[in-house]
C-alpha cells in the first residue's frame, strides 16, 4: 500500500492527490473504518444492492464487519456468490480465510445431502471448505436443523459459568443485596438471554 496516491472528498470536492507513505496497521483507529468501507465496496461490486429477504430471492448476504453469511436456496447460488466475493476481494488484496470458512447445508435436497455426505469437505473455486452441522455466528449457535434447544442449553451453561465465576461475590456478606442484584443483572443475565429474541419455543 506504500506509494499509493490518495485524495480526500470534503464537502463534495476532491482534494489534490497525495502519496501514502505508510499503510494502516490492525489496531489503528482508522483501520477498522477503512476495512469496513473496503468490504462494503467488495460486496456491492460482487452482488450489487441486495434488498429484501431470502423469501423473494435466490441468495442473500448477512454481514457484520468481517463475518459474512451467504444464504442461498441452492448450492449453486451459494457457490456463485462465493466466487464473486472472492474475485472482488482479491482485486483489493483481501483474501478468504478458508480455515475459518464453514459450509452448512440446511434443509437441502436429498441429492445435495448425498453429494455432501461422502466427505466432510466441499470445494468451491479451488478452496476446500469444511462441512459442518452447526456453527457460532455473532455469538449465537446456528444449526442445520434450526434446533434452538441446543442454543438455549449453551446459554444456560454460559450463565452457570458466569454465576460460578462470581460465586464468592454473590455469597459475600460484605456486598449489599442491591449490589448483588446489579452483578446478576449486568454480568449473568445478559449472557443467558443473549439473542433470546430469535428463539422459537414450542
Amino acid at each position: 500500500m506504500d506509494g499509493t496516491q490518495c485524495c480526500m472528498r470534503i464537502s463534495g470536492e476532491l482534494s489534490s492527490s497525495f502519496e501514502s507513505r505508510r499503510s494502516l496497521l490492525q489496531g489503528y483507529g482508522l483501520s477498522c473504518m477503512t476495512f469496513n468501507v473496503a468490504l462494503e465496496g467488495v460486496i456491492r461490486r460482487a452482488v450489487g444492492e441486495m434488498r429484501g429477504a431470502i423469501f423473494n430471492r435466490s441468495s442473500q448476504l448477512i454481514s457484520f464487519t468481517n463475518d459474512i453469511d451467504i444464504v442461498g436456496r441452492s448450492s449453486a447460488a451459494v457457490e456463485e456468490i462465493y466466487r464473486k466475493l472472492k474475485r472482488e476481494a482479491g482485486r483489493i488484496g483481501l483474501m478468504t480465510n478458508t480455515s475459518k470458512t464453514k459450509y452448512m447445508l440446511a434443509c437441502g435436497s436429498e441429492t445435495d445431502r448425498t453429494r455432501l455426505s461422502s466427505n466432510n469437505k466441499v470445494t468451491i473455486d479451488g478452496d476446500e471448505l469444511e462441512i459442518v452441522e452447526d456453527f457460532v455466528y455473532l455469538g449465537s449457535l446456528v444449526t442445520a436443523d434450526n434446533e434452538t434447544s441446543r442454543e438455549i442449553r449453551r446459554r444456560i451453561i454460559s450463565g452457570s459459568h458466569g454465576y460460578y465465576g462470581l460465586h464468592k461475590q454473590l455469597r459475600s456478606r460484605r456486598l449489599s443485596p442491591r449490589t448483588k442484584c446489579n452483578l446478576y443483572m449486568t454480568l449473568i443475565r445478559p449472557v443467558v438471554l443473549y439473542g433470546h429474541e430469535t428463539w422459537i419455543l414450542l
